[in-house]
């Protein structure tokens, strides 16, 4: 029996941008049988967790078999310049790299709902430019991936390439890295839920997919990720008045006219710049519609239960 192949450094990495559909990317490369992306979807060593070492990196790896390319898709790898140096000198000066965009407002819109969604931010979308998870350099981003990778280095555009026709950007992420991609999901996007409060009230029967309940105590419930949902039995007047207020603050859309002088006053001329220096249009990019569908997050049944707020009903 032949010995089990040994971990090996990735030959392609994914440095950026979130919420930019590289989830999208990750799942379709994670179906070919010729790669191998690792135990996680992204693993964070070249920007967080270097200082764990090279064999805490290489055990995320622990799984591999054999396959012919090895990748890694962490894409808030950009955010970090030491992230570069630290591929090129580990993984080899030949390691290709992707970098994947999406229209400036539109991803700033996305990236606060998934704060929303984790509970990091509870103020107005207006209010989170100044974080740099919501405003992204985008000519410097662009400039520092084309300044490491150079010609090894693959730019998809969302609105473009992968929204546009995501065969064809799938066809050209094979291309770059040297394998054949013949088929791909016809949705690449990654759907966005939104936090929410729900008010629950005593004798109320609430429809929820895992069947229905019958609402045993009044609660306030915090629905979000199911690890990150609260639920709160009997609350004061003050958490319900507080809830209230915090959930008027978000912003659940926004309209043309209001998209148009944000774009122009936070985002001024990153549009003609990114432009220059891919050398490619983005025309799509000045008239993207910045209020895509979030469906709410919903109802955590276990820990509403499990906090002996309400009981499966039997139907």
């Amino acid at each position: 029996m032949g010995a089990e192949p040994q971990p090996v450094m990735p030959s392609f990495v994914c440095v950026g941008i979130e919420k930019c559909g590289t989830t999208s990317l990750h799942r379709m490369l994670d179906q070919h049988p010729d790669v191998y992306l690792g135990r996680y979807k992204e693993h964070f060593f070249f920007n967080r967790e270097f200082e764990r070492g090279v064999d805490w990196y290489l055990d995320r790896y622990s799984t591999y078999a054999g396959q012919r390319l090895v990748g890694d898709i962490t894409p808030s790898y950009f955010r970090n310049p030491k992230s570069y140096a630290r591929i090129n000198d580990l993984c080899g000066p030949e390691t290709k790299g992707i970098l994947v965009l999406r229209e400036p407002l539109i991803r700033a819109w996305s990236h606060y709902n998934h704060q929303l969604l984790r509970a990091k931010f509870s103020v107005p979308f207006t209010e989170t430019f100044d974080h740099p998870l919501i405003n992204v350099d985008y000519p410097e981003a662009v400039r520092r991936f084309q300044q490491h990778f150079g010609d090894r280095g693959l730019v998809l555009v969302y609105e473009d390439d992968i929204a546009a026709n995501p065969l064809v950007a799938a066809k050209a992420v094979g291309s770059h890295l040297g394998i054949t991609i013949d088929h791909v999901e016809a949705r690449w996007s990654n759907r966005g839920l939104a936090p929410h409060y729900v008010e629950l009230q005593p004798g109320e029967l609430v429809d929820t997919n895992d069947g229905p309940l019958v609402v045993d105590t009044a609660a306030l419930v915090f629905a979000s990720r199911p690890e990150l949902s609260v639920v709160t039995p009997e609350p004061s007047d003050q958490d319900v008045a507080a809830a209230r207020q915090q959930q008027a603050s978000w912003t659940r859309s926004l309209g043309a006219d209001e998209a148009a002088e944000l774009r122009d006053r936070v985002f001024g001329n990153v549009v003609d710049e990114v432009e220059q220096l891919l050398g490619r249009s983005l025309e799509s990019w000045r008239h993207a519609d910045v209020s895509p569908p979030y469906e709410l997050a919903p109802l955590p049944v276990a820990k509403v239960v499990d906090s002996g707020v309400a009981h499966a009903a039997v139907s």
